[in-house]
């Protein structure tokens, strides 16, 4: 997918730590990604996705402080927006949860950019 591309696509980042929404969203910043909104809990995810088109959700699956964790979140959402759901729990429990719910696919947590970048530009590219 050429940069100019990336530059049209709308993102919406859900991620509880404000530090890991700015450094997911600079990494994507870098790949060209420039129409990123980032939302600290599930309220403002659902306000969010509610007030704006997305071509795109990346979604932490543990969100402190929601009273719904990213997947009950997903699925309220799920107006067919690709989820890509960003995790560091990857106990049987929670990688069933999410392979049972409306997503496209899922990455653990610490990922590199490039492995994003893949999952990101197969999702888009569909």
């Amino acid at each position: 997918m050429e940069t100019n591309n990336r530059k049209n696509i709308k993102i919406l980042i859900v991620e509880d730590v404000a530090i890991v929404a700015r450094d997911i969203q600079e990494s994507l910043h870098v790949l060209g990604y420039d129409n990123i909104d980032v939302a600290l809990d599930g309220a403002e995810a659902l306000l969010l996705s509610q007030k704006n088109k997305y071509d795109l959700i990346l979604m932490d699956v543990k969100l402190e402080g929601s009273e719904k964790d990213g997947i009950e979140i997903a699925k309220i959402i799920n107006n067919n927006i690709p989820i890509i759901y960003c995790t560091a729990y990857s106990d049987a429990k929670t990688i069933k949860r999410i392979l049972n719910s409306p997503h496209l696919s899922y990455i653990l947590k610490p990922f590199e950019v490039a492995k994003i970048k893949d999952i990101i530009d197969a999702i888009l590219l569909q």
